[in-house]
């Protein structure tokens, strides 16, 4: 059963956890409670990249780990956008959350359903943050993964310095 969560989270954990750290922080303003989009003060204009550790718990399975790549763009008017280079995934997710905005950071708490190809249909509450400061960004989050083919719970961290 072990073999089996760790073929599962290299074919399918990996993506739906960039999924949901996605729709959570990215979306949200755009589909949940705000129509503006998720934004921060335009102090923090610029770019922001490194990379973010995911720490998945496979419920009495055991835990895997990996780190990836991610840019986050703020925009001159505070818009905030990201993405992961080189990744690409085969499951998707939408819902809404409820989501926080300061001068200089993003809190966001939601609920999503999200569906993989491997673990079928998930409902996931997650929360996620995101700091600004003028030299990084740092994120962390939790979600907790209640799939088909069982549930996994993930730990977001990241420090992200400011590029440009």
């Amino acid at each position: 059963m072990r073999n089996f969560f760790f073929r599962l989270y290299d074919l399918s954990c990996k993506q739906i956890c960039l999924s949901v750290f996605f729709i959570a922080i990215l979306l949200t303003g755009c589909s949940g409670s705000s129509s503006s989009g998720s934004t921060v003060s335009a102090a923090f204009a610029g770019v922001y990249e490194g990379p973010t550790d995911v720490v998945v718990e496979g419920v009495g399975l055991g835990t895997a780990s990996d780190r990836f790549p991610m840019r986050i763009v703020v925009g001159v008017d505070g818009t905030v956008a990201g993405l992961s280079p080189g990744s690409s995934a085969d499951s998707s997710c939408d819902g809404e959350g409820e989501i926080r905005q300061g001068d200089n950071a993003l809190f966001v708490s939601g609920n999503y359903t999200c569906r993989d190809p491997y673990l079928g249909v998930c409902s996931v509450p997650a929360e996620f943050n995101i700091a600004f400061n003028s030299a990084a960004a740092s994120i962390m989050g939790t979600a907790t993964y209640n799939c088909s083919v069982g549930v996994f719970r993930a730990q977001f961290v990241g420090y992200l310095p400011k590029v440009s």
